[in-house]
């Protein structure tokens, strides 16, 4: 959590380095929630006080997770253009286009998937394409094509020599999901961020940190990734707050969405807004992470 803060704590960092005595469960701890490449970049600058073998051991693993990942920005561009040649309206999200927006680039957020959002009239389009590309589902698509789209909202497709998932969203939450939110919204409310110098689809500043809070309490945040992701969205980038909760009035989400917030604050020290502190701090100050 340390490692992850915008405003490193040296003395802090340097009395917890001091006590690991189990660096080989440390590191697939940091993996595991998805925050590595941060840690490593941080205790990079403590790497006197880590054993020489395990300094090496993290190195490699992070030049793994940027080759993955610079892999993986380049079949987002290419998969992206061949939807728009077909013209099918695509949106990207998380992955490399969080990255690039939240963190600075598309190789300081750990990911292991491709998120796209299309509109449910062109699934069967889709599905076609990228079976042409060699991406294959478990689901049998020719057979049960109507009753699978209309139940399952995202659905997992593995190209098969590179391992790369493309998860194709028709809605970004299922309908056991206590609100309903119309994927519409996030579709007319897009922007286009520039990766590699093409521009992508992805949603705006407000809305995807909407989707962040609501995406994490939904896992309920079992990886530190997901609140940090709400911690670099809110540090990096611009909100509109007075329209952010706007948003949130209109869908009824407070309870997620502030929780979220403030879960933030609580673990990453995240600088939340004084029109949401003074209005909800009471309710939520208790939260006890601890």
């Amino acid at each position: 959590i340390e490692c992850c803060k915008t405003t490193k704590n040296n003395q802090k960092l340097t009395e917890y380095i001091n006590k690991i005595e189990d660096w080989d469960s440390f590191i697939p701890l940091a993996y595991s929630h998805g925050i590595f490449p941060l840690v490593y970049r941080s205790l990079k600058e403590f790497q006197q006080l880590i054993p020489d073998d395990i300094f090496i051991r993290m190195k490699q693993y992070y030049m793994d997770i940027v080759k993955q990942n610079m892999l993986m920005t380049s079949e987002l561009i290419k998969v992206l253009k061949i939807l728009e040649e077909n013209n099918i309206e695509a949106i990207s999200f998380k992955g490399p286009v969080l990255s690039q927006l939240a963190y600075g680039d598309v190789v300081s957020r750990q990911y292991c998937d491709l998120d796209i959002l299309i509109n449910i009239k062109d699934f069967e389009s889709v599905v076609n394409l990228l079976n042409k590309l060699d991406y294959t589902s478990k689901l049998n698509y020719d057979i049960l094509m109507e009753k699978i789209k209309d139940s399952i909202c995202d659905h997992l497709f593995i190209k098969k020599k590179s391992s790369i998932n493309i998860e194709i969203h028709n809605n970004l939450f299922s309908i056991n999901f206590p609100i309903n939110i119309p994927s519409r919204i996030f579709f007319d409310n897009q922007q286009n961020i520039n990766i590699n110098n093409i521009n992508i689809k992805t949603f705006s500043n407000e809305y995807l940190l909407f989707y962040l809070c609501l995406h994490g309490c939904k896992h309920l945040f079992s990886r530190l990734s997901w609140l940090l992701d709400i911690h670099k969205i809110i540090s990096s980038l611009n909100i509109n707050w007075e329209k952010f909760i706007k948003i949130v009035e209109e869908h009824n989400t407070k309870s997620l969405v502030y929780t979220s917030l403030f879960l933030s604050e609580k673990i990453f020290e995240t600088k939340l807004p004084d029109l949401i502190k003074i209005k909800h701090q009471n309710k939520y100050r208790k939260l006890n992470i601890y």
